[in-house]
C-alpha cells in the first residue's frame, strides 16, 4: 500500500511541475480517426498494420492540455532574416498532461497543436510514449516523444470538435 502511494504522489508532482512550469504551453489535443466504411484500417477488405495506407483521415478533439518540453536546451539554425529561428530538432522530448486530470490519455499517433492564433498552430505528432523503469503506468508521469508535423502547421483552420 505504501508503494502505490508514492507512485501516486510521483504521478501528482508530475502533473503538478507540468501544469504549472513557466515554460509549459497550451495545446489543443486531437486523435487521428481513419474514414473507411465500417471505421476499421482496411484496403479492399484486407486488414492492415497502420493507418499510413488510408488516406482519408478526420481528428477527433479530445481537449486543451499542458506541454512542457523536457529536452535539454539545444542551437537551432537562424534564417536567412538573423532574427527567427528554425527548430530543426528530430527527437522531442515533452511531459504532456491534460488540464482536466483524467480527460483523456494521449496515444502513439495523436496530434497536438500550439496553437498561436485561430488559423496557426505548432503541430506535434506523438511518436513514442517512454516510462521510468519497474512504475505502473498509470501511476506515472509519461514523457512522450514527439516529431513536428510541419505539413499540418498552415492549414485554413485548426481541426475542430
Amino acid at each position: 500500500m505504501a508503494q502505490t502511494q508514492v507512485h501516486n504522489q510521483i504521478h501528482n508532482m508530475a502533473r503538478m511541475v507540468t501544469l504549472n512550469h513557466p515554460n509549459a504551453f497550451d495545446a489543443v489535443c486531437f486523435q487521428k480517426i481513419y474514414l473507411t466504411p465500417n471505421g476499421q484500417n482496411q484496403i479492399g477488405g484486407f486488414d492492415v498494420l497502420g493507418g499510413e495506407d488510408v488516406p482519408e483521415i478526420d481528428f477527433k478533439h479530445l481537449g486543451m492540455a499542458k506541454v512542457l518540453f523536457v529536452d535539454p536546451w539545444q542551437a537551432s539554425k537562424i534564417i536567412s532574416d538573423n532574427i527567427n529561428a528554425n527548430d530543426v530538432r528530430v527527437k522531442i522530448m515533452a511531459m504532456i498532461e491534460p488540464d482536466i486530470e483524467g480527460e483523456f490519455t494521449l496515444n502513439k499517433g495523436d496530434i497536438f497543436y500550439i496553437q498561436i492564433d485561430s488559423s496557426l498552430g505548432l503541430a506535434y505528432e506523438i511518436v513514442g510514449i517512454e516510462l521510468p523503469v519497474g512504475l505502473p503506468s498509470a501511476m506515472n508521469a509519461k514523457r512522450y516523444l514527439i516529431n513536428k508535423r510541419d505539413d499540418l502547421d498552415y492549414i485554413e483552420s485548426l481541426p475542430k470538435e
